[in-house]
């Protein structure tokens, strides 16, 4: 049960502390924080025991750490924005660059360096035609819901309705 009285803790007050025992971080997926002051984070399975081990403070605040091998990905729904796309074609640095509104470019260099997964599975084809219910993560950007493709329009553009769950770029 959390405490009521602890404060807020963020996704870098998380990623701070593994970082801190230590870590790489190739060793540390994604962290999806609760509304409930917690958070999941997804790690190597070789790290797992110094964790359970040496983890017991985030920030300031004691914490209880425990394994969960299976998860519903229902659980990992949080704060998201509803967007209707119009895209030129389904390829995945199109997608990437609309749903996050940054250069096409800049997406193709995320894919590039392999800081894109799709469906947990890190992608490094820009070309990637993404599909209904695909998940795209992208390390510092947010994720991608793909919710419905919705066919064309008169100009042969694809209508995609995805969810965005942003981190707030700055």
């Amino acid at each position: 049960m959390p405490n009521k009285f602890a404060r807020k803790l963020g996704h870098k007050d998380y990623l701070g502390t593994l970082l801190g025992l230590g870590l790489k971080r190739e060793k540390i997926g994604d962290i999806i924080l609760t509304n409930e002051n917690s958070a999941y984070c997804f790690i190597s399975s070789d790290v797992e025991e110094y964790i359970l081990s040496e983890l017991k403070k985030v920030s300031r605040e004691t914490i209880k750490v425990e394994v969960i091998k299976h998860i519903d990905k229902n659980i990992l729904v949080s704060d998201y924005k509803e967007r209707d796309l119009t895209i030129t074609s389904l390829r995945m640095d199109n997608l990437i660059q609309h749903a996050f509104s940054i250069s096409r470019t800049l997406s193709q260099e995320l894919i590039e360096k392999e800081l894109v997964k799709v469906n947990y599975e890190t992608n490094i084809n820009s070309l990637y035609e993404i599909k209904e219910n695909d998940l795209l993560s992208v390390r510092g950007y947010g994720r991608v819901k793909i919710a419905a493709l919705d066919g064309e329009n008169k100009k042969s553009k694809k209508r995609v309705k995805v969810y965005v769950y942003n981190k707030d770029k700055k």
